[in-house]
């Protein structure tokens, strides 16, 4: 039973391993950006953006 409304996506789709590989890409450039910004809420949105 999915936990969230994105694990319930994850759930029904019969492509697991690409959305699995998708969102590690996601969150591993989101990382990558925020190393790079000073800027407090640059870093807030760079977090938001890789949980969609």
């Amino acid at each position: 039973m999915a936990q969230t409304p994105v694990g319930a996506l994850v759930d029904v789709s019969q492509n697991k391993p690409m959305l699995v590989a998708l969102a590690t890409l996601a969150v591993a450039a989101s990382y990558m950006v925020i190393v790079h910004f000073t800027n407090l809420f640059a870093v807030i949105g760079a977090q938001a953006v890789s949980r969609l």
